[in-house]
């Protein structure tokens, strides 16, 4: 647990938090962040929110799935295996879990989206919390 910082702002999300509500390029986008205490939120609040200089509702960043999932393949160095996945029928969890590489998967995807996710919050100026 990180102890908030004395004085101004105190508060910061979590990235283990913004992992729940992660949202993919090719869907709608469904969550924003209030800025203001640090609450995910439904994306109307976004939407209907005046247009001033300080946007106190922000669009959760939004994933490109696939090139993780592509991104993965390559990281295992493996040509066999590389091989069978540009050539399969099955879709990308049905193929890791053919290959027993599930967990091996899960570790590399959840770091993935976290190391994202940091990125995103550091762009935006949202306080956060590294709790991988």
């Amino acid at each position: 647990y990180n102890k908030p910082k004395k004085g101004g702002g105190d508060m910061k999300i979590n990235i283990s938090e913004l992992f729940k509500y992660r949202q993919y390029i090719d869907a709608p986008v469904c969550y924003c962040l209030d800025r203001k205490d640090y609450k995910v939120c439904d994306i109307s609040v976004y939407q209907t929110e005046p247009d001033t200089p300080f946007q106190r509702y922000i669009s959760l960043l939004q994933v490109d799935e696939k090139t993780i999932q592509d991104n993965y393949i390559q990281s295992l160095n493996d040509k066999h295996i590389l091989r069978e996945y540009q050539n399969t029928n099955l879709c990308f969890n049905a193929f890791v879990d053919v290959k027993v590489l599930w967990e091996d998967w899960w570790k590399y995807y959840t770091t993935a989206i976290f190391e994202l996710e940091k990125t995103w919050c550091e762009e935006n100026n949202i306080a956060y919390v590294y709790d991988l």
